[in-house]
């Protein structure tokens, strides 16, 4: 996350701008706008947020490591690893499909929320890999080789992203107990296989024991 996160003023201008870019999205919201809304000047705005982009980017990094964190705990919290994963999929669409800001982009600028995803904000993906694989890899102590934590994580957000922007079809995406059918039926088996297999190899690799590990 931005260093910049534990100034106060740009905890106040964040705010702020998540509250305009809700309101009124971010292509109708200005630095000015903003910089009313924090109770503050234009330039101390720009001296912290270089630019409505980078500002944007900003907040939109901060709404996913909190999104990202309530993943985790879905999974970390689930009494074995096909509901972790079934809970933990779950909540990553949940996020994006009930939060304000991503239901106001979505709604009325769909191609800000794609470009700020995907473009320019392709490291909102990276930091969402990033922050998944960190506990779903073996490495972290998750289920899954590093490797394949790394992509689980990359397209669950890209699989996230293209179904809230593209709702119509026969996922189903608005009731949630059949998303979570849809989930345990179609995208858990997949990945429980390859936490078999990471095991399967860890235990392959494993020094021996016993009469071979005395000699």
């Amino acid at each position: 996350m931005p260093s910049d996160s534990a100034d106060e003023l740009a905890e106040r201008i964040q705010q702020a701008a998540l509250t305009c870019f809700q309101e009124v999205g971010i292509r109708r919201t200005s630095m000015d706008d903003i910089a009313r809304a924090a109770r503050v000047g234009r330039m101390t705005v720009f001296r912290r947020f270089e630019s409505k982009e980078r500002l944007a980017q900003t907040v939109l990094l901060r709404l996913v490591a909190q999104a990202t964190e309530r993943v985790r705990h879905a999974f970390t919290s689930a009494p074995d690893l096909e509901t972790g994963l079934t809970e933990a999929l779950f909540t990553s669409v949940t996020e994006l499909r009930d939060h304000p800001l991503f239901a106001k982009l979505m709604r009325t600028e769909p191609e800000s929320f794609l470009g700020a995803l995907t473009t320019d904000g392709a490291s909102v993906i990276a930091f969402q890999r990033h922050a998944v694989a960190s506990w779903l890899g073996s490495s972290g102590g998750g289920p899954l080789s590093d490797e394949d934590a790394a992509m689980v994580a990359e397209w669950t957000a890209r699989l996230g992203v293209s179904l809230i922007l593209a709702p119509e079809g026969l996922i189903p995406l608005e009731d949630d107990d059949d998303m979570r059918a849809f989930i345990a039926r179609y995208l858990v088996p997949g990945i429980a296989r390859l936490a078999t297999e990471s095991s399967a190899a860890a235990t392959r690799g494993s020094p021996t024991t016993g009469q071979d590990e005395c000699e």
